[in-house]
């Protein structure tokens, strides 16, 4: 008798073994998300063929979500504000930085929340981590001259939370122009 009882375990469990080895694997469900960085306006240009925002920077930074704040630094940018007939231009610099995290709600939507750090000023500087190597620092510095009419000196915290489908973009506004959008893949 107890041969059978052998057999029998030894032929449902090798059918069981078979059934999950035939399920299809489960794709990873982590999404990588990309920045998109534009700079501060420039109202000097002149000339239909040029857009009102100039893209100064556009880079993919694909990452991993999931796990803890995700901090990225991005170039200082020269804002100017003319009026209308370009007789009488203000000029800032502008820095931004943002902070984010973000989580899977389900395979096709993601919640994203943070902070797009946004300052204009008449001398700015930042930090930025050369990916080029490793551990190096680049420090930045940009200043609008003494005899410039300033545009303003300003800090803005612009916190943002927004729950978005896989593929949509989302534009966080900074000053002067600047505008980050994010989206994941």
């Amino acid at each position: 008798m107890k041969y059978k009882n052998t057999t029998v375990t030894t032929l449902i469990a090798a059918t069981l073994l078979s059934a999950c080895a035939m399920q299809p694997k489960k794709e990873n469900t982590t999404a990588k998300y990309h920045l998109h960085f534009y700079g501060a306006k420039n109202d000097s240009f002149s000339g239909q063929d040029l857009p009102l925002k100039i893209d100064l920077l556009e880079g993919d930074m694909p990452n991993s979500i999931g796990h803890g704040v995700h901090t990225s630094k991005f170039p200082l940018t020269y804002a100017i504000e003319c009026n209308q007939d370009k007789s009488a231009c203000k000029h800032a610099v502008v820095k931004t930085d943002i902070e984010f995290s973000a989580s899977n709600i389900d395979e096709k939507t993601i919640k994203v929340s943070g902070i797009l750090h946004s300052e204009m000023g008449r001398n700015l500087t930042t930090s930025m981590s050369s990916s080029s190597f490793s551990g190096t620092t680049q420090v930045l510095s940009m200043r609008v001259p003494d005899s410039v009419e300033l545009i303003n000196e300003t800090k803005v915290d612009q916190r943002f939370e927004k729950t978005l489908k896989i593929g949509e973009k989302y534009e966080i506004k900074g000053l002067a122009g600047v505008h980050v959008d994010i989206n994941f893949q």
